[in-house]
């Protein structure tokens, strides 16, 4: 709900016009555009040393708080209970809120009893204390309520534009990357199928169909890398599918480690790839998901193993596959 500022104003704007102020707030003050004191309360006038009409207020009265109030400009915007001492009045101290009605400055103010000077005279008598002095506090309460609430309403609304801003750039990423993937797709399909047509045709020798399969392999990797941008953007929607099918572990594995094989003799590196293939059974689980793991971890022990050996091994561990990757690298810490 929208909260406004404009009732309790304009019920004091009431009040104010009606000069009911000697009767609910007799230590009243009336400033005028510059600040100067135009009128004063009779609890104000009975106890003021001198007269104070004409004089700047805030040069007759010393702030306690907020102490930041030092200018009539900030006197007219400052919100909650303002607490003052006045040396023109026997330094009565004081206590009240600023309503602001056109060009004038009203302060609405009462006796503000020091806790702490209890047994110190203080020259108050009983007619200083309205018997309507109570609505001081009852509007101080409701102006602090008022303002709490707008200031979690702002809040409020702060957080909702800022949810809408993150769930819009979260769905501008994802339709990015998915444009983005359909778009290298296209071409990349293109040329896997022609390397499959390649791979397949009998009249092309034997040395070329070796280089064919480094292409499709490649291929095979960029579909992958596409997938996993996919699925990171998927992850972070919170809508990442992991699917659970049978495959085949030693088929899976294979083609998993096929790029980086290439890799690393491209580098000088032994590269092996140790497993029984009877001992590797059906699994089920996401054969994707497993192929993309496999395939990081091997082409990462490629990747920082600048000479000796990387060794990628699968073992069947009652009902679980068990993948190792060791290699002569300085490893990943």
């Amino acid at each position: 709900p929208t909260i406004s500022r404009a009732p309790l104003e304009y019920e004091m704007t009431l009040l104010l016009n009606g000069l009911g102020l000697d009767r609910v707030f007799p230590a009243h003050a009336v400033l005028d555009a510059k600040g100067r004191i135009r009128r004063v309360g009779p609890a104000l006038r009975r106890r003021l040393e001198r007269d104070v009409v004409g004089s700047e207020f805030l040069a007759v009265v010393e702030m306690e708080r907020p102490k930041s109030v030092n200018s009539l400009e900030a006197l007219r915007v400052t919100q909650g209970r303002l607490i003052m001492t006045m040396p023109a009045a026997g330094n009565l101290r004081l206590k009240g809120i600023v309503v602001n009605s056109g060009v004038q400055t009203f302060l609405l103010l009462s006796p503000a009893i020091d806790r702490h000077k209890m047994g110190e005279p203080s020259g108050l008598r009983f007619d200083d204390f309205s018997e309507l002095d109570s609505s001081l506090d009852a509007i101080l309460v409701a102006e602090l309520q008022r303002n709490s609430l707008v200031e979690a309403e702002a809040l409020i609304s702060q957080l909702r534009e800022a949810r809408a801003a993150a769930e819009s750039a979260d769905r501008a990423k994802t339709k990015f990357l998915a444009d983005v993937s359909h778009e290298i797709r296209n071409p990349l399909n293109g040329i896997l199928g022609m390397s499959e047509i390649m791979a397949g045709t009998a009249s092309v020798p034997q040395s070329i169909k070796a280089n064919i399969d480094v292409i499709r392999s490649a291929g095979r990797t960029l579909e992958a890398l596409l997938s996993d941008l996919l699925d990171l953007a998927s992850a972070d929607a919170g809508k990442l599918r992991i699917s659970y099918a049978p495959f085949d572990v030693a088929s899976e594995i294979c083609a998993a480690v096929g790029l980086s094989q290439q890799q690393a003799r491209s580098k000088g590196l032994d590269f092996t790839l140790e497993y029984a293939p009877d001992s590797l059974a059906w699994a089920m689980g996401d054969a994707t998901r497993f192929r993309q793991i496999v395939s990081n971890l091997a082409g990462n022990a490629v990747k920082f193993t600048q000479s000796g050996r990387v060794t990628v091994g699968a073992a069947q561990a009652e009902d679980r596959v068990v993948i190792d990757v060791s290699d002569t690298g300085p490893g990943i810490s």
